[in-house]
């Protein structure tokens, strides 16, 4: 774990003194309030994190770092650390064509209470392609997401992920995504349809996604997010609002948050 740590830290920092000799840093800092519906107890989760999110060339990279500070029912305090990352490389095919390659990392460690299943680590390797047009951009990700890789289990899951997407021109986005299982044997291969709408005019950004499972019996999750830009900061707030159209009743879990950027 604690190597894991050094090799983020070691690749991000030569990034980020590159970036601050050009007079921006890339990074963003705040922190997020969720509070999920669990089985009616009381439950709050607060996770302050940092964002380094820059291009260098060729090569965008994202990553993130956050830790979770939960009470849940007043009598349970979990801590968990959450580090994502996201790399792309991207090759030009002509004036208004790229061809990229990247990979998602998730790697989450339950700190407390702990437990001997409490480190994973999931990876998911991309390709995309995106098509610059009149009316914006239209794009296309093929993704094979494995979890976990670590630790490798004969259950881990193997699947398919494909997204269809336009970037207008005028602040309009809307994706497509259908989500497959590959592996293990004997799950269903449809695994989940999502669909995202989102509308950005600054300082406004605004979306939608809905999910249906392969399951119809538990209905549709909807998840709407808003957030408002001011300067350098954002405040922002959204929500999953799951089981819409089951039998059972629908559960709301609420997220806020604040960030800065610098």
């Amino acid at each position: 774990m604690k190597n894991i740590l050094v090799l983020i830290l070691v690749l991000l920092v030569p990034f980020s003194f590159t970036m601050a000799q050009d007079g921006s840093l890339g990074f963003t800092a705040g922190v997020e309030l969720e509070l999920p519906a669990i089985n009616n107890e009381f439950t709050l989760y607060a996770t302050p994190f940092i964002e380094y999110d820059n291009s260098l060339g060729n090569l965008d990279i994202w990553a993130r770092a956050g830790i979770g500070l939960g009470i849940i029912d007043n009598n349970n305090f979990p801590v968990d650390l959450t580090v994502e990352f996201q790399p792309w490389f991207n090759l030009s095919l002509g004036e208004n064509s790229t061809l990229s390659f990247g990979i998602y990392g998730g790697l989450r460690f339950q700190i407390s209470p702990s437990t001997d299943d409490g480190f994973s680590f999931g990876l998911e390797p991309m390709v995309k392609y995106n098509q610059n047009l009149t009316l914006g951009d239209f794009y296309g990700i093929l993704g094979l997401p494995i979890d976990p890789v670590i630790p490798f289990k004969d259950d881990a899951s193997f699947g398919l992920n494909l997204t269809l997407g336009w970037a207008s021109t005028f602040g309009l986005g809307i994706e497509f995504s259908p989500h497959f299982n590959i592996l293990p044997e004997g799950v269903e291969f449809f695994d989940s349809l999502d669909f995202l709408v989102s509308f950005e005019i600054n300082p406004v950004y605004a979306e939608l996604v809905v999910s249906i499972s392969n399951d119809i019996d538990d209905g549709i999750t909807f998840s709407p997010y808003f957030e408002f830009g001011l300067d350098k900061m954002a405040f922002y707030l959204g929500a999953d609002i799951a089981g819409i159209g089951s039998s059972a009743d629908a559960e709301i879990n609420l997220i806020l948050g604040f960030k800065y950027s610098f």
